[in-house]
């Protein structure tokens, strides 16, 4: 799958064709080096990029030492065959994280629990998600 980013054009246009050379050309009605839009190519042997993560969310974002959250990693697009490994750390021994979590084949999210220790006075933690070059941080709060 590709994922335009306005330097190669921003919303496809038109159905794409497939030329003699066995590439698919296509067109954009926006984007491109002047924003009015672009000619592309796409090479369908060549392998698919792997997806990118897109956010990390937390739910509730704060909770009472000794109780758990959940948290989900959400990726640009579908993960390939096999899956996503994504990597997660905690920068606090109050909230603990697994070390990693997989996407499946094809989904665009994961979830996973985030386990606290009780604590004295209101704590943060930051969360790291990370694969593929790509990372996503969020904040967690633990109250006495």
């Amino acid at each position: 799958m590709h994922e335009f980013s306005g330097g190669d054009g921003i919303r496809p246009n038109a159905s794409l064709l497939k030329a003699g050379d066995g590439l698919l050309y296509g067109s954009t009605i926006a984007g491109g080096a002047s924003g009015l839009g672009t000619l592309f190519r796409l090479n369908p042997a060549q392998p698919a990029s792997p997806p990118t993560l897109l956010e990390l969310l937390l739910n509730p974002w704060a909770v009472v030492g000794g109780s758990t959250s959940t948290a989900t990693v959400t990726l640009g697009w579908a993960a390939p065959a096999g899956g996503a490994t994504v990597s997660l750390s905690s920068n606090s021994r109050y909230a603990s994280v697994p070390s990693r979590v997989t996407v499946p084949e094809g989904a665009t999210r994961a979830s996973f629990t985030i386990t606290t220790r009780r604590v004295k006075r209101m704590t943060y933690a930051t969360i790291v998600a990370s694969y593929n070059a790509s990372s996503a941080t969020a904040m967690f709060g633990i109250t006495p």
